[in-house]
């Protein structure tokens, strides 16, 4: 084997560097600096086409291009100039050992068979490129010293880092952490939104099949039980120093057994990697699960603070359908087209959602007495959403004053079912509501209403839209009876809209459907 060598002699007191200057293109088998000071000029290519090796006190820069199909082996001084390249390209694994940190600038990884760290960190102050295989760290680590969000690139199920990955990090932005085991690619992303004073995270992946059983927590998402970890593993992503009290992690999970048959089952807990410390904390949407069984499952969570472990969790059979904010029932009275005629009693069915998932529609049930239960009405769901939107149901079949019972059922596109929390109105001796409201449409600006109540009392009016934003509130005094009364609504667009008008105790209170037409 051919070797070229640098060697540094001493000759009486005087110390003799031999400065190298490899331009424009140089290639040797292998290459050995022992204690001379050696340069890749800007504009050269250095091509080694076996090992490198750096020692006794010698020192290496690169400030061109190196391609290496061996190993390297540093126990002296390595650096790289801005905009230098290195890049790995052998047909079996190259190891790299260094006693220091071993400092690169560009650097690609172009061999399938990978480039192993055996002792010491990499740091790449460029862009790291995944070309061909990938990066196993053992228990050190790789460093990317850019905070450039695309420091990383190319990256994917074959090519990836299987260790330990450190990066440097901007007060926001989305940084993939491409890490993974020596079988699976286990992809992490953080965006930083917003408040975050963390410089660097660093990220690794852990096996574990055990402990996966987490059903004695009591995690819930909207009111479904959280009850398996996916059992292949977890992340660890912490910061070097600083917070984050805003930002958003998206995980990717391969390897796993027990991953459900919905992609909605999915959500990622947040904790210390220990089956007793998992929470739900941040916001989950069920839309940004995919993925399901032994298949790659991809979960997100958002707003979260403060770093630590993060799985991606399961419950055992029902999806998680919808997050149900609200459900409220008001009494209503009367309604009538003229003064003269009965009133008929009324009750107000309202509730929002933050987030739907496969959601076809909601079945309203009563009853009297809290057993014998019927039907009344199906209101359409949205399917899928991840906004907050608003619903309301006018139930005018009251068949006696008192205590009326109501359950909310909201039904998947499969058919599946979800019973709600049974809700009260107790209607005895109300009379109070909206008895008229015209023009509608709107044509001109000016809405015109009626209320009729059964005694004097403080009032709040609200014009909302469709996603239960308040757009116009007003709040005033009306007397017992008939009082006439005139909002302006020139100010709004064209559009459907829901008027409200309650007491300001909160006992009573009536909704209708606007729509302006101008």
């Amino acid at each position: 084997m051919s070797v070229f060598y640098v060697v540094l002699k001493n000759i009486v007191v005087l110390i003799f560097l031999l400065l190298f200057i490899f331009h424009p293109v140089s290639a040797v088998p292998s290459f050995v600096n022992s204690g001379a000071g050696c340069k890749i000029s800007s504009s050269a290519y250095f091509i080694i086409k076996e090992n490198c090796k750096n020692s006794n006190s010698g020192t290496f820069t690169n400030n061109g291009n190196i391609k290496i199909t061996g190993n390297i082996d540093n126990s002296a001084t390595w650096s790289s100039g801005n905009n230098s390249n290195i890049k790995f390209n052998g047909t079996v694994s190259q190891q790299i050992s260094t006693t220091s940190t071993l400092i690169f600038y560009n650097t690609e990884i172009d061999n399938g068979a990978g480039v192993s760290l055996t002792s010491g960190d990499i740091q790449v102050n460029g862009v790291l490129t995944f070309t061909n295989g990938g990066i196993t760290t053992s228990s050190n680590k790789v460093i990317i010293e850019n905070n450039n969000t695309f420091a990383i690139i190319g990256h994917d199920v074959t090519k990836y880092i299987n260790g330990i990955l450190k990066r440097k990090v901007a007060a926001t932005g989305s940084y993939d952490f491409p890490i993974g085991t020596f079988s699976y690619y286990e992809l992490a992303n953080v965006n930083l939104v917003s408040g975050s004073t963390v410089t660097y995270l660093t990220a690794t992946f852990t096996t574990d099949n055990t402990g996966t059983d987490i059903s004695g927590l009591g995690i819930t998402v909207f009111g479904t039980p959280v009850t398996d970890r996916l059992n292949y593993g977890w992340w660890s992503i912490t910061p070097a120093s600083g917070t984050a009290t805003n930002y958003d992690v998206t995980l990717t999970s391969r390897g796993q057994t027990n991953g459900g048959a919905s992609a909605t089952q999915h959500c990622i807990l947040k904790g210390t990697g220990s089956s007793e410390s998992w929470q739900s904390l941040g916001t989950h949407d069920n839309s940004t699960q995919s993925g399901t069984g032994s298949n790659p499952v991809i979960a997100k969570r958002t707003a979260l603070s403060g770093f630590s472990d993060f799985c991606i969790a399961r419950s055992t059979s029902a999806p998680l359908p919808i997050e149900l904010l609200s459900f409220t029932a008001s009494c209503n009275s009367p309604i009538t087209q003229s003064l003269n005629s009965p009133s008929v009693q009324s009750i107000l069915l309202e509730w929002s959602t933050a987030s739907e998932t496969n959601n076809n529609y909601f079945s309203i049930e009563r009853s009297t007495d809290a057993q014998n239960w019927e039907t009344i009405a199906d209101v359409d769901g949205a399917g899928n959403s991840n906004q907050s939107l608003y619903y309301f149901y006018t139930d005018y079949d009251i068949s006696n004053e008192g205590l009326h019972y109501y359950c909310l059922i909201n039904i998947d596109y499969d058919g599946t079912k979800k019973y709600n929390n049974i809700i009260v109105a107790n209607c005895k001796n109300n009379d109070f509501g909206v008895i008229s409201i015209y023009p509608n449409p709107v044509t001109n600006g000016q809405l015109y209403y009626q209320i009729c109540s059964s005694e004097n009392t403080d009032v709040e009016s609200s014009i909302t839209d469709v996603l239960g934003r308040i757009l116009f509130q007003n709040k005033f005094s009306i007397d017992k009876g008939i009082n006439q009364l005139t909002i302006d609504l020139s100010h709004l667009s064209n559009s459907l809209y829901f008027f409200k008008v309650a007491t300001t105790n909160g006992l009573y209170k009536d909704c209708k459907q606007i729509i302006i037409d101008k």
